[in-house]
């Protein structure tokens, strides 16, 4: 189940159990910053099954909870591909909501239903593994390169 960023993935029905795999890829994780991933506040609608539309229920959540745009979430324009043989076939600005993984586990929790609850668990999950990731200690591999480059360097004279 392969999606473009903008695109929305295709939800299960509702009687099959989501697994956190089926998550990962209806609600993923981008990280364009892995210290800061972001959520498409699009697929996170769409997976909890909202009966709003999609700009109407991101604007009244954001007003009514405070959320604040370039902390809780940031906001971008992408141009839409046209459908192809419509008459109306020109591209169009779509807003896009790209939510942290806390204001996305929040938003869950305020649905109130089992897809909320899923996703509320979802994103705890991948807070947990995010701290894991980051509490690892990492080598810095390129200081050995700079010493053997400064080595080489040094033995050419």
């Amino acid at each position: 189940m392969h999606t473009r960023q903008n695109e929305q993935p295709e939800l299960p029905s509702l009687a099959v159990e989501i697994d956190d795999k089926t998550l990962r890829q209806l609600i993923p994780l981008v990280m364009d910053n892995p210290q800061e991933p972001r959520v498409n506040a699009r697929h996170l609608h769409q997976f909890l099954q909202v009966g709003k539309d999609f700009s109407t229920w991101i604007n009244d959540r954001i007003k009514r909870y405070g959320f604040a745009c370039g902390k809780d979430f940031v906001k971008t324009e992408d141009l839409s591909s046209p459908v192809s043989g419509s008459a109306k076939a020109r591209p169009q600005i779509v807003i896009e909501y790209w939510l942290s993984v806390g204001m996305a586990k929040e938003l869950s929790m305020v649905e109130r239903n089992a897809q909320g609850t899923r996703a509320r668990r979802y994103f705890i999950s991948c807070e947990e593994e995010l701290k894991r990731r980051s509490a690892a200690p990492v080598l810095d591999m390129s200081y050995p390169l700079v010493l053997a480059k400064c080595y080489v360097v040094s033995s050419d004279n």
